[in-house]
């Protein structure tokens, strides 16, 4: 039992530190990826309108149309990828916190109870948690609110284009 705990520790220290080391990256490249997202839909937007007023062929159009797309894509498949690890990596950790506290009920060794204890306190204090340099965790939320404020900004972005 002191191996699992040992190893739960090490674990827990382990994703702090990529944590640490690796959040001011997540943060620039989630940023980037909101505004690549953004600056695609409004080029999508005015070639929409350039196309209305003729200047674009048919084929060409499309390509260019499908090129944007398959970038957006791109995009939203890397942002969907980071948030499905860690929002994993943090769900199998409660995991482990669940099933302890099921075992803690069920046994009734009182020295592996004790040691069960010892690591579901552990587990509650040292939590998990993936974040972008402590501005906002990275779980599924983010991406609701990534697309949230994408839309807005690129509804924004087109009102003033149509206005000029």
């Amino acid at each position: 039992m002191r191996s699992l705990v040992n190893c739960y520790r090490k674990c827990v220290l382990l994703c702090g530190k990529v944590n640490k080391i690796c959040s001011l990256q997540l943060f620039f490249s989630i940023s980037l990826s909101f505004a690549l997202v953004i600056t695609l839909l409004f080029l999508g937007s005015l070639l929409i309108i350039q196309k209305a007023r003729g200047i674009f062929t048919t084929s060409e159009f499309f390509f260019i149309l499908a090129d944007l797309l398959i970038m957006i894509v791109i995009q939203l498949g890397k942002l969907m990828y980071l948030i499905n690890v860690c929002s994993n990596t943090c769900n199998q950790a409660e995991k482990i916190l669940q099933l302890g506290r099921k075992v803690i009920i069920e046994d009734k060794s009182p020295e592996l109870t004790y040691e069960l204890s010892l690591l579901v306190k552990m587990m509650k204090e040292e939590k998990v948690q993936f974040t972008a340099h402590d501005f906002f965790p990275i779980d599924y939320p983010l991406f609701i609110s990534f697309i949230g404020a994408t839309t807005t900004y690129w509804v924004i972005m087109v009102q003033f284009q149509l206005q000029s």
